[in-house]
């Protein structure tokens, strides 16, 4: 039997229902009343009305002399302006970026602070604060620029109530533009327009309107003296929320957004002023706008002012000894590679000068690095297994890249054959760069550059390609010092760290530098390559085919340093470091305009030189140390490889141990060679000639792959002759070989095949697979996607070949039916077979010699 459930029903008139209604009401009623004194009785502070003096914040340099007071509001830049007279497009734009519903909430946006509350319980933290214009006025007045707790939250809200029933919305905004922080001691729009560009803020166009509005919501992050594609793409955000809310036209917003700014610096007395923009831009970061301004801190930097005084004069000295060359800015950081310490900071020519630009800070500003690249990029081989003896063939190369066919040149437009890294690093040579790069992988050496501190090449590596290596990516110059101290730290990556010490108003230690331990960012010898590259980059015999004898960047000290020099001479690095001091330069101009003639050596050389000296001169000099794991081995200079009795050039070279090389040199070779007519024989004709005065001679026996470079620079090619007849010592006439290293016999007819073009495919009845080589090995990254890790096949085909088909482990894997026949393999792990064929416009089919490598 069901139970019977009963429902208690009472009548309207019941305690019950009173008691609720006495409480649903006495809480309205609270409300009511709380709402009516907030509006209308709560107190406001003086602090609203009254300026209240508080003791400055000062920056001073490590030794104490002064760099800058930071003016307090009541001392800062203010020009007070009716509301009329400001420009409906900085209202507008003011509005859209922060309180759009500025004319229609009493003081706090309800519905916003409903959404932020959600946003923020998503994200289990403070995300979105919901403050509006009356907020922000109050937070600035009251000096709570960076408490966001729910108690301040609650007082800013009630007192923005107040505020608003005080005054009409138009005197309150007023109020908001005349007195919230712009950034660098501008208070107010007005201030703001001629500070940042000379003119009245009634002048202003929507670009610059929507680029000043966008600053006060965070005057550090956005300070368009230091970090002005911050701003910009801040003032990208304030267009896109006007186009949003129907206040301007998307076609108004692009036009405004590609408009080119020109800031207007103002003077005032300041020392190292980029460096000084930078460390109020940390503590900002760190402490908070206000008490920055109004906290009394006194800041110990790192800086060192006497040779941020040496480095100001030296860099207007070269400046303006190019002033001819069409050179107007230079800018210089020095670190210290101990600890990481900026120890100078020269961001322009002069930061007062608006005719250059001066006030861009060209230590943070994006440019290109040129060949002071290098040294990372073979960095990243040896990593991958290159040494500094690695011989790479500087000669005519054509790559096959995702973007085209790519055919770099050297600086002096010339080829020098076979050259071990050392050199090709040394000396600054393109092409063996360009093949480095290709070795290790253009995504693979981006990843590379991430993790010493290079974060600025975002876009896809085929937007780069192999041209990376020579500079084709923007990169800041404070970055690239932070990747050669990687390399004087041999592996260990620090932050540079700007300040020493912070204290309070009271004198209270609020912060100390402490040295940090640092990242070891390199692989298991990592210790070992960093060394390798400072040896070549101190090796003055190794520079000199490239910057001849007696250059510039030989000092006193023992030092490592790189020149870069990007196309149309836009721009000039070096960059460099001894034990004690690193320092990189940069020469150029600030809107990219070009130099005339002006390379690294002619004009960031001479400046790194002069300050490097003069900051080294009462210093003991000392050498890099040298891990323990390093061997010193005897090798043949040509050919990279241990010598043999016939090697006429030995050389020493560091290798890790277990990396030196393992085969002997197969360059020189002994030919027979008649000594009453100079005729060569190979070994076999020896017995049948017995009769001859034949004397052994050590010839050079160049690879097929290099026979067209030496046969441009006029060397001897060993022509073999026939047993039955001999012919001459031929330095004009190359002859093929059956394998690279074998003797320069040809079999067919029993007589040399003979090519006699000055600069033409010698090899024109061979077909030869140049890369991968025998024994290559390529290392995939795990963090990287792998069709960024493609590894490239190239070969020399005959003349007259209408197509190349490539094959993996006997698979045809592509036909390429183009010059330079080259192929972008997607790897596979495991060790792989390749060889090639290719077919003559004759119809026949030649096949090439193979190779095996090894992905790992």
């Amino acid at each position: 039997m069901k139970k019977e459930i009963k429902t208690v029903r009472f009548p309207l008139n019941h305690t019950v229902f009173k008691w609720i209604a006495a409480g649903v009401g006495g809480f309205f009623c609270v409300i009511i009343l709380a709402y009516c004194y907030i509006a209308w009785l709560l107190p406001i502070p003086d602090v609203l009305t009254k300026p209240v003096d508080l003791p400055t914040t000062k920056i001073f340099d490590r030794k104490g002399t002064l760099l800058y007071e930071i003016l307090q509001p009541e001392q800062g830049k203010k020009t007070n302006i009716p509301l009329k007279r400001i420009p409906a497009d900085f209202i507008n734009a003011t509005l859209a970026a922060e309180d759009i519903n500025f004319y229609s909430h009493p003081g706090v946006d309800i519905g916003a602070i409903a959404r932020s509350l959600l946003f923020n319980v998503m994200e289990q933290r403070v995300v979105s604060g919901a403050s509006t214009i009356t907020q922000q006025l109050i937070r600035n007045l009251t000096g709570n620029l960076n408490k966001r707790d729910f108690h301040e939250k609650m007082v800013e809200a009630a007192y923005a109530i107040r505020i608003s029933n005080m005054y009409d919305k138009d005197t309150i905004l007023e109020m908001y533009l005349n007195r919230i922080y712009y950034g660098n001691m501008a208070y107010g729009a007005e201030s703001a327009a001629l500070d940042y560009f000379g003119r009245h803020i009634y002048d202003l166009d929507l670009a610059q309107c929507a680029f000043i509005a966008g600053l006060p919501q965070s005057p550090s992050s956005y300070n368009p003296f230091v970090y002005f594609d911050n701003a910009k793409k801040r003032q990208k955000y304030v267009l896109g929320q006007m186009v949003k809310y129907g206040l301007i036209t998307k076609n108004k917003a692009e036009s405004a957004e590609k408009e080119n700014l020109s800031m207007r610096p103002n003077k005032y007395q300041i020392k190292a002023p980029h460096f000084v923009q930078m460390v109020i831009g940390q503590l900002e970061e760190k402490y908070g706008e206000n008490r920055v301004i109004n906290g009394g801190l006194s800041v110990i930097t790192t800086l060192d002012y006497d040779l941020q005084l040496k480095a100001e004069q030296i860099i207007k000295r070269h400046v303006d000894r190019l002033a001819s060359n069409n050179v107007t800015n230079g800018a210089m950081v020095a670190l210290d590679p101990s600890n990481g310490q900026i120890l100078v900071w020269v961001g322009s020519y002069d930061y007062f000068d608006e005719k250059i630009d001066g006030a861009v800070d060209m230590v943070t500003a994006l440019r290109q690095p040129g060949s002071s690249i290098k040294p990372l990029t073979y960095l990243a081989a040896f990593e991958k297994g290159y040494t500094p003896a690695t011989v790479i063939y500087d000669i005519p190369t054509q790559f096959n890249t995702e973007s085209g066919a790519y055919s770099p040149k050297n600086y002096d437009l010339d080829y020098h054959g076979p050259v071990r890294v050392r050199i090709a690093l040394a000396s600054s040579f393109n092409i063996p760069a360009v093949k480095t790069l290709e070795y290790v992988g253009v995504g693979s050496f981006i990843s590379f550059l991430s993790k010493l501190g290079i974060n600025t090449l975002e876009a896809e590596p085929s937007f780069y390609g192999l041209a990376l290596t020579l500079g084709g990516g923007e990169v800041r110059l404070i970055d690239m010092a932070g990747a050669y101290d990687v390399i004087a730290n041999y592996g260990i990556k620090r932050d540079s760290a700007a300040i020493m010490e912070v204290t309070d108003s009271q004198g209270n230690v609020i912060e100390k530098y402490h040295k940090e331990n640092g990242k070891y960012v390199l692989g298991n010898h990592g210790r070992e390559h960093s060394y390798q590259i400072i040896d070549i980059m101190k090796d003055p015999s190794a520079r000199i085919a490239g910057f001849g004898e007696g250059s510039v960047l030989e000092l006193s000290h023992q030092a490592a340093v790189k020149t870069g020099t990007t196309r149309n001479f836009r721009d000039n690095l070096t960059i460099g470091f001894t034990p004690r001091l690193l320092t990189a330069v940069w020469v150029g101009n600030a809107d990219a305009s070009p130099m005339e003639n002006v390379t690294g050596v002619d004009g960031a050389a001479p400046v790194w030189a002069d300050f490097m000296e003069s900051a080294l001169e009462m210093k003991p000099k000392i050498d890099f140390f040298r891990p323990v794991n390093l061997i010193q081995k005897e090798i043949c200079a040509i050919s990279g490889k241990l010598p043999t009795e016939l090697c006429k050039e030995k050389i020493y070279e560091w290798f890790v141990k277990g990396d030196e090389p393992k085969l002997f040199d197969d360059y020189y070779k002994l030919f027979g060679v008649d000594n009453v007519s100079g005729k060569i024989f190979d070994d076999s004709c020896k017995k049948d000639y017995y009769r001859l005065n034949l004397k052994e001679t050590a010839l050079i026996a160049y690879p097929a792959e290099l026979q067209r470079w030496a046969l441009s620079k006029g060397l001897q090619l060993p022509q073999i002759n026939s047993c039955n007849t001999p012919r001459e010592y031929s330095a004009t006439t190359p002859v093929t070989t059956q394998t690279p290293g074998a003797p320069y016999l040809s079999k067919q007819n029993d007589s040399p095949v003979v090519y006699t073009e000055a600069y033409a495919d010698v090899q024109a009845k061979r077909f030869i697979l140049d890369s991968p080589a025998n024994g290559d090995e390529y290392m995939i990254e795990s963090t990287l996607p792998l069709k960024d890790q493609k590894i490239p096949f190239r070969s020399t085909p005959p003349l007259g070949t209408t197509k190349v088909t490539y094959r993996i482990d006997g698979t045809e894997t592509e036909t390429v039916e183009k010059p330079p026949f080259s192929y972008l393999w997607l790897p596979e792990k495991g060790m792989h077979n390749i060889d090639a064929f290719a077919i003559l416009n004759d119809g026949r089919k030649i096949k090439s010699s193979g190779s095996t490598f090894i992905v790992k």
